[in-house]
């Protein structure tokens, strides 16, 4: 008879690693794809790169210090760039990896691993099939949040609110230091060009959201407010990205909260079943409120 109780018993505990390994690999591949990063290169905007084995690797640092530890001298550079362009930078320079924080961790990142990655956050804006102003309005107007409402009330679990959300965009607030109201037209301010120029409120470092227009009055600042129509997986992506505490919904009145951590676990999840095209494409239009 053959008796493995010292291997059964191991073999659980590899099972079990090797869940808590999956996970926390699933959770570094969602932050690394909503991260901004520095990438090395020389004074003619090339990639720095290093032949190994006849491969090429270029440098990307998660911030400024680690990209001084490995380049201390003033003749080469950075440049940030959205993680979301790392295959058209491996591909225009013929590059088959990179190098993430050289000095430190030294992680490399192939160019199979690089392809292989799903989910990637876009702000890729197409305006041919994106919401015009008038359809944003009608949307606006007609939007009917009652069923999120009734779920921050019962406190269902995430996926509900993902399959709710998923049909329904939310109501975004906007601040500006400069009153927009010049190029306002029936409400309407086209904000082309204009996008570095407002932002996302934040109450206590978390993005606020709202289900009914009229939530928005309660918020309290010196800025000036815009109102937008917004797609979970872009404040999602904005959350992660800025490193911010996660999600306020209605943060004057329920306050219900969505932690980062919670958005980077189930961003997959999130960017397949939010991401609305039209809306992002569309989301150069503001509105303003009374």
């Amino acid at each position: 008879m053959v008796i493995n109780k010292y291997l059964t018993k191991n073999l659980d505990c590899f099972l079990d690693l090797s869940v808590t390994l999956k996970r926390y690999r699933d959770r570094f591949v969602s932050e690394l794809i909503n991260s901004s990063l520095l990438i090395a290169h020389d004074e003619n905007i090339i990639p720095i790169t290093l032949i190994l084995d006849s491969e090429k690797y270029g440098f990307i640092f998660t911030d400024v210090e680690e990209f001084k530890k490995a380049f201390p001298d003033a003749s080469s550079s950075s440049l940030d760039f959205e993680f979301s362009t790392l295959k058209e930078i491996l591909n225009d320079f013929k590059m088959d990896g990179f190098i993430l924080n050289v000095s430190t961790q030294n992680i490399y990142l192939t160019k199979k691993f690089i392809n292989n990655l799903n989910d990637l956050p876009s702000n890729i804006l197409d305006c041919s099939d994106a919401y015009s102003a008038e359809e944003l309005q009608s949307l606006k107007d007609s939007l009917n949040n009652g069923k999120v409402e009734d779920f921050i009330k019962n406190s269902g679990n995430f996926i509900q609110l993902l399959k709710i959300i998923s049909s329904n965009p939310l109501f975004g607030l906007m601040v500006c230091d400069n009153d927009m109201s010049i190029i306002e037209c029936d409400g309407v301010i086209d904000t082309f060009g204009l996008t570095d120029k407002y932002d996302f409120y934040n109450q206590n470092q978390h993005v606020a959201l709202f289900t009914d227009e009229s939530r928005l009055k309660n918020v309290k600042t010196d800025k000036f407010k815009y109102l937008s129509l917004v797609d979970l997986s872009v404040v999602a992506h904005y959350s992660i990205k800025h490193e911010l505490g996660g999600i306020a919904i209605n943060p004057c009145d329920e306050n219900y909260m969505i932690p980062t951590e919670i958005l980077v676990e189930h961003w997959p999840l999130i960017n397949r079943m939010c991401y609305n095209k039209r809306l992002i494409s569309g989301k150069r239009y503001l509105f303003t409120f009374d």
